[in-house]
């Protein structure tokens, strides 16, 4: 989960490294904001706290369910929701990349 306001929460999937790899080449050539938009809609699963106020400027204060297509459409008026989502993801995939060539390393060790 990344915190995007106080209180309001998007739901973010880890990336595997076959699908970030996918990632980089599709946003190949891209600027960072637009890879990073890239990132924050394919990462996004879910939300936390999102009320119809935050999708309509008169709404009420109900929660909304998670759509993909609404949730890519209010990101274009929230970069910082993007720029911490795909910082979040990013932080994600190379600790995740750090641990598994950590785990390789001690594999290969103690099997010689």
């Amino acid at each position: 989960e990344v915190e995007v306001e106080p209180g309001k929460f998007v739901v973010v999937e880890a990336l595997t490294p076959k699908r970030a790899a996918q990632v980089f080449r599709e946003t190949q050539g891209k600027s960072g904001t637009e890879r990073s938009f890239d990132l924050a809609e394919i990462g996004a699963v879910g939300w936390k706290g999102i009320l119809e106020s935050d999708v309509i400027t008169s709404g009420a204060s109900d929660p909304v369910d998670f759509d993909a297509d609404l949730f890519v459409d209010m990101l274009s008026s929230k970069p910082r929701w993007v720029a911490e989502i795909a910082e979040k993801l990013m932080a994600r995939f190379e600790a995740d990349a750090k641990r598994e060539a950590e785990d390789e390393k001690n594999s290969a060790t103690t099997s010689t």
